[in-house]
Formats: structure tokens, sequence, C-alpha cells
């Protein structure tokens, strides 16, 4: 059915990408489909449940996958609605839905509060959308999961073995949900690394156990060392036709020497015209040697017509230099972001950090 209804599409719309959601599926369906797991519950077990499940498709090569918010059958609750909103706006596949009969479950069907909390953590997966489509882009070329286990990536560290209520979204952020009512904190193992707090952009190391603070507002996310996490600088209202003006580099600073890859994808997100080269592909190196800190962007493609892109802003994260040089012209910057005009184009920046 899948394959069908996707031939269907492409015949009558043979320029567009094809969305296809599917319940069921097999080997395959990756190619064809995205898949939501089914019928679950409005039930705290059940949003624990979809995390290793969610990691399990990734494994087993379905990318483009995600668990109904809030549960479908049963009443949910203004809790645990929330959580599973925090939750479930950073997996793949993102879509409250609920079985007719059951109460209201809006955003704002459970107070003021509630919606205002909703509001912050669809907000951030909207900006994060250029970070989510590079990871979409390494899934398809080379198989790598976006909602992935712990031991993906980290396969000879026996402690995360049995970890199966936190995650990785792509290689560079790890997401540790709420899975129980009434919690203010939790547990959580960050593998080998230089990881930072994401909401206090406070290093706080690897290999190890840490307690972290889950007040109603956030859960805890941590971004890896090393990594640029490119975003949009602010929420569009709907990404039909945004195309961005500014994107923000988020330069996690790494706290051992070494080399560190990420990229960014900008396409018009509708045509199979960047497969043609429409599009900018920036690569990015990260290189850290004592106390200089080295960022290489390399660009591929041909642009496309849609790009609006006036600049970058890079936002460096323990560190705050007022000074850079950006292909060897000194600039200045502000609590660490600097502005770097670019359409598409190679750059090099560089900075003194401490060591």
């Amino acid at each position: 059915m899948a394959m069908g209804t996707t031939a269907g599409l492409l015949d009558a719309m043979p320029e567009r990408r094809t969305f296809v959601l599917s319940r069921a599926g097999f080997a395959g369906i990756q190619r064809y489909a995205a898949n939501w797991m089914g019928d679950n519950q409005s039930r705290w077990n059940h949003l624990w449940l979809s995390i290793a499940m969610g990691a399990g498709f990734g494994v087993s090569g379905q990318a483009f996958v995600g668990a109904d918010i809030g549960g479908f059958a049963g009443n949910s609750n203004a809790e645990l609605f929330l959580r599973w909103m925090q939750y479930g706006t950073l997996t793949p596949f993102c879509r409250n839905h609920s079985e007719i009969g059951n109460v209201d479950q809006y955003a704002w069907a459970f107070g003021d509060v509630i919606q205002d909390h909703v509001r912050i953590a669809i907000k951030l997966r909207y900006r994060l959308l250029p970070y989510l489509y590079a990871c979409f882009l390494e899934a398809a070329e080379t198989g790598a999961p976006v909602q992935r286990p712990l031991v993906f990536d980290h396969q000879y560290d026996a402690t995360v073995r049995d970890i199966d209520d936190q995650y990785l979204l792509g290689r560079d952020l790890l997401i540790a949900p709420v899975i129980g009512p009434g919690v203010t904190g939790r547990q959580v193992y960050l593998p080998a690394g230089d990881w930072y707090d994401w909401h206090t952009g406070e290093f706080v190391g690897g290999r190890r156990f840490l307690t972290a603070a889950t007040p109603l507002d956030r859960i805890p996310i941590y971004a890896r060392g090393g990594a640029v996490i490119p975003m949009w600088s602010e929420a569009p209202a709907s990404t039909n036709d945004f195309h961005a003006d500014v994107v923000e580099l988020h330069l996690f600073v790494p706290a051992s020497d070494g080399v560190y890859h990420s990229m960014l994808q900008e396409d018009d997100g509708l045509t199979f015209a960047a497969l043609q080269e429409a599009r900018y592909r920036t690569s990015f190196t990260v290189e850290r040697a004592d106390a200089e800190l080295t960022v290489k962007a390399e660009v591929s493609g041909d642009g496309y017509p849609e790009f609006r892109r006036e600049r970058f802003v890079l936002v460096l994260h323990g560190a705050a230099p007022g000074t850079a040089r950006l292909d060897d012209v000194m600039i200045t910057g502000a609590n660490g972001r600097f502005e770097i005009a670019n359409r598409g184009t190679h750059f090099r920046f560089g900075c003194t950090v401490p060591e």
C-alpha cells in the first residue's frame, strides 16, 4: 500500500517530495513511508515504552517514526500531556493524536500554564528544524538513525546497554524525558564526550551520572562538545514557503583537542531539485588545538531560487572571546556571538579560548 500510494503521488506530482504515513510496515518501509507506533494509551508507561520503540525502529532502518503524543486511547491529563509534548517534539515524527470521545487533548485544553509550556516545546522543535533536517539527510545517506539508543554511538560503554529512558537525537543532542508524575529531578547518564546542559549552557563533562532538575517548563537536554547545531533564529508560524534570512550556528566548544564534524543543508524543502545540486550544503569542521579554536565551513551545491539567507550568527557556548578572525580579518563579537555575512560561500573562523 505504501509503495502504491507513493507511486500514485509521484505520478500526480512528479516534482514534489512525497509524504506517506503508515501504521504498519515491513523491511524497506522507510523508502516509502513514515511510521507511527499504533494506538497507544494515555499512560506514563506508554510514554516510556515509546522511547525504546523509537530507538528500535531507528536501528532497524526506519528513521521517520514517532508515537501519538499524549496517548491515543484513554484520557490524558495536564502533566502527562505536557511531559509527552516536551519529549515528542524532540522525536523524528511529531504528532498530537487522540481517539474521539476522550477529553480534549489540545495544547490549550489544560489551561494557560500548560499551553505556555507546550508552546515553548513546539518553538524549540521549529527552531531546531535545520539540525533535524541534517539528521534526516544523514539517515537517508548512511542509515544512521535520527532517534537512536546511546549504544549506537557508544557501543563499547557497558553502562549504556541497559539505558532505555534517554536517547540521542542525531549524534549531537542527548534527550532525557520525564517518564513519571510529580518528578522534579531525574538521573541522567552522559557517555564519553564534552557535554553541555542545553538550558543553562553549563559544561558538565562526560562518562558520568548526574541528577538533572526537571521543572515543569523543560526536560533535560544536552549538547555534545564540538558540535555545530544549526537553528533558525526564531520559530516560524509555518514552514510553508519559509526560507530564513538568518541561521544561528550554536558551537559547543570542545574541552579536548580534536576534530569534529557537523552539517547544514539548505534547499527548497519541497522538490527533488536538491538531488541535482540545487542546494547549499555547508560542512563544518571544528578543530581545537590547545587554546586555538578553528571552524572551517566548506560549501557545495549550486544554490536555489528561494534562498534568502544573508548571514550566520555564530554563537559560542563554553567561551566568550571578544575578538576573532574571519578569513584572516579581525572581527568583534559580544558574549560569544559573531555575525558572519554569508550567502553560501566558504569561510574560516578562528579564535582563542581558555585552556
